[in-house]
């Protein structure tokens, strides 16, 4: 897999794999940066020592690590600030606080996706089971159909803001100002809630009725009332459909919760939340297929109102994840590489990194996404 590096210092040994001391191969430049994989070294290896003292360059070469740092967030800032194409996102300031997209973005390379890969979602349409969108949101004007499951023609207004705030992270356009990871996606919008925010399993088997076979992304940030087997049943067939089923794993005390529905459903992504420290979210829970770790807080979207807003813990992790899938899915339509969603799923995740917690005295391993890494392998498909 690949990461990127800065380079430290000056010299750095190039070298291919013959080991004699003249096969000199070049030098990397100070604070360049560089993109090395992270595989195991078999055979014979460079003149210098042991496989863990070197890393794979261009497939051919080996680099020392003595020299080497991996980038790291502040890093990123800065170079995601200096780019000046992008001022209208990060307003040349290096205060997150006071950019236009989340800092999640940034940590996972999402805007050099859209800058070096050319999608933003197209072609992608996305639905949303959760409290409806709110009125008049400038940056969600993508909304392409509002469902209302409990019953026909009622309202599909957000009263409570959790919807909206779920939509904002997949897709907010930045009409006005915020953007989201995928924002030229299409939206379809489920509002779940009866009258007075009132919850049934009728309602949520109504939602998930609504779901058609044009769905590419469903989300779903919330828990069900209960794991009936219609609605058992519902998932497994959008899941059969070929769509993908991004749910919340759930928030609260404990961590290990395999009781939460439909997050426990074999067909669907459970997801769980990292926090800014690249550590497991503190009120994150995870179940035994959760399997996905995403950027869950203090995520930049828009309330009921339109207003600039943040949203926190796996509800708000889950929709990165569906823009994350969004981008994938787009670039693979856009260029015709007839990949099939679960193949694409299956790019992310043996391109992604390991992140690993202790949870009662045993370890819990979960993938955070590599989009570089990701969308190269993605990109090798175009003939």
């Amino acid at each position: 897999m690949l990461r990127e590096y800065i380079v430290t210092k000056e010299l750095l040994n190039i070298r291919s794999r013959p080991t004699e001391e003249s096969d000199f191969k070049g030098d990397l430049k100070l604070n360049s940066n560089v993109w090395l994989d992270d595989q195991e070294i078999l055979g014979t290896v460079p003149l210098g020592g042991e496989t863990n003292r070197w890393l794979v360059y261009n497939t051919t070469s080996f680099v020392s690590k003595d020299g080497l740092r991996v980038k790291g967030y502040e890093d990123k800032k800065a170079e995601f600030v200096k780019d000046q194409g992008f001022s209208h996102l990060h307003n040349s300031n290096l205060d997150e606080n006071q950019w236009n997209v989340s800092w999640g973005n940034i940590f996972l390379d999402i805007w050099k996706i859209w800058r070096d890969y050319k999608t933003k979602g197209e072609l992608i349409e996305v639905a949303i089971i959760d409290s409806g969108i709110g009125r008049n949101v400038l940056d969600l004007d993508n909304v392409k159909n509002k469902i209302y499951a409990p019953q026909d023609g009622g309202s599909s207004v957000d009263e409570v803001g959790h919807g909206t705030l779920t939509a904002g992270i997949i897709g907010a356009t930045g009409k006005l100002t915020i953007y989201g990871i995928a924002p030229n996606c299409q939206l379809t919008i489920i509002k779940r809630e009866g009258v007075d925010g009132l919850l049934s399993e009728e309602f949520d088997y109504k939602s998930l009725k609504a779901v058609g076979k044009n769905i590419d992304i469903l989300n779903i940030s919330s828990e069900f009332v209960t794991n009936s087997k219609r609605i058992f049943d519902e998932l497994t067939r959008i899941a059969n459909q070929g769509t993908l089923i991004v749910v919340a794993a759930g928030d609260g005390i404990s961590k290990l919760n395999n009781n939460i529905f439909p997050a426990n459903h074999p067909n669907v992504i459970s997801i769980t939340a990292l926090d800014k420290k690249s550590n497991l979210y503190f009120q994150a829970l995870f179940n035994q297929n959760t399997k996905w770790i995403i950027p869950g807080e203090q995520l930049l979207s828009c309330d009921q109102f339109g207003t600039r807003s943040f949203h926190d813990a796996t509800s708000a992790a889950t929709p990165f994840m569906s823009g994350i899938l969004c981008l994938c899915l787009s670039f693979n339509k856009i260029n015709g590489l007839g990949l099939t969603n679960t193949r694409i799923l299956e790019i992310l995740k043996n391109n992604s990194t390991e992140i690993s917690s202790e949870i009662d005295n045993k370890k819990v391993s979960f993938c955070l996404p590599n989009l570089i890494s990701t969308f190269l392998e993605l990109h090798s498909h175009i003939k």
